[in-house]
């Protein structure tokens, strides 16, 4: 069995950020539909390696329409943080899927 992976090149040694293409899975809001009914919405993705969690923007939890269905501490630079809490899916450009990811909205990132 084959494993898929992504492999990142950096040109610039001096930049050390992974950005890259992704896809969140979010339920449709519209009433009428099964909550399992889910629409793909494209997104850049950042790649943090000394992250501990996962964040999405305020701005983009507002365009896909996302319910937070908590809230949470969070421990940034900037201290700690009570922030809500979203639940997607997202699927990587190699197509591994991540299904029912808890993110926590970022208040820093646009």
């Amino acid at each position: 069995m084959g494993t898929n992976a992504i492999t990142f090149h950096l040109p610039d040694k001096e930049k050390q950020s992974i950005l890259f293409e992704i896809q969140i899975n979010v339920s449709v809001p519209a009433g009428g539909y099964s909550k399992h009914n889910k629409i793909g919405i494209k997104s850049m993705a950042l790649v943090d390696t000394g992250a501990t969690g996962s964040c999405i923007s305020r701005r983009l939890a507002e365009n896909a329409q996302l319910k937070a269905y908590k809230r949470s501490k969070i421990r940034g630079f900037n201290g700690i943080l009570i922030v809500p809490v979203y639940n997607l899916d997202v699927l990587l450009p190699n197509g591994i899927l991540f299904t029912n990811m808890d993110v926590a909205e970022s208040l820093i990132m646009n």
